[in-house]
């Protein structure tokens, strides 16, 4: 899938709920598993939430398709506000207003600047919330 200037950000949600947002198609395949997308543990949106079709290659890698034509802004934006209040809404720099004002793709923008500055280990707690303190 080619991306476009609207849309270049890339939602990757996954069975943990939490979200992580990439700068290309390419970085969001590199990083789910085949087995995965053939679990169906993720969803992809782009950055004004219209859903993408993610298939499983017979390489174990994945594809990010076309979109399926149905927009779920609301699914999207959910997992973006999960992971901020996570991740802690100070860190990524926003507000309790943010969460419902900015634009969606803003709000993509903000997680995945912060994502951009996180190292290893605090991706992982973000991952799993309820195991970490």
């Amino acid at each position: 899938m080619k991306r476009s200037a609207a849309n270049p950000l890339i939602i990757l949600v996954d069975e943990s709920e939490a979200a992580t947002v990439f700068d290309s198609v390419e970085s969001a395949e590199a990083h789910m598993e085949a087995i995965d997308v053939e679990d169906g543990i993720y969803s992809v949106y782009d950055s004004v939430g219209r859903e993408l079709l993610v298939r499983a290659l017979p390489d174990g890698n994945a594809r990010i398709g076309d979109g399926t034509g149905r927009v779920d802004a609301q699914a999207a934006r959910a997992a973006l506000t999960r992971t901020a209040e996570w991740v802690g809404l100070e860190k990524v720099r926003l507000s309790e207003e943010d969460l419902t004002a900015l634009p969606l793709p803003d709000l993509a923008a903000r997680i995945r600047e912060h994502d951009r500055t996180m190292t290893w280990l605090s991706r992982v707690r973000r991952r799993i919330p309820f195991l970490v303190p």
